[in-house]
């Protein structure tokens, strides 16, 4: 039988180079978590109310921003097709539509999206806004 010297040998662990890939992947899933947290939405300014919650179960959301642009889905969608496209997602009493207007929106371009959603049967409709 040959001798190779492997036998008398005793197993040994080094814990630096774990160590090390460890910080690396630690490093990588902070870097990687800081991206991720970004809201990278319409930035709207609401308008300041008093008002009652909403349920934000299926919630479809409907921002129109200060040049009165409509955006689903963080989209920007025509005001002749955004009915259509809710209407697609919307399932009566399973959904909420939530209106998220910018400050500095016309006021008519939210009550004409809001008599096209009544229209149709597109309920319950809120108003997004902050807190007085």
């Amino acid at each position: 039988m040959i001798n190779s010297g492997f036998e008398n040998r005793k197993c040994s662990f080094h814990m630096l180079p774990l160590m090390d890939v460890i910080f690396i992947l630690l490093a990588f899933l902070v870097y990687s978590m800081s991206f991720m947290a970004m809201n990278k939405s319409v930035k709207v300014d609401l308008p300041k109310a008093f008002g009652t919650a909403y349920e934000t179960g299926n919630t479809i959301k409907i921002i129109i921003d200060g040049e009165n642009r409509l955006y689903l889905e963080k989209k920007e969608i025509p005001f002749q097709d955004i009915v259509s496209k809710i209407s697609t997602e919307y399932v009566p009493g399973k959904n909420t539509v939530l209106i998220s207007g910018d400050s500095r929106s016309d006021l008519g371009i939210s009550l004409r999206l809001l008599g096209r959603l009544r229209k149709a049967k597109i309920s319950p409709v809120f108003f997004e806004c902050d807190e007085e």
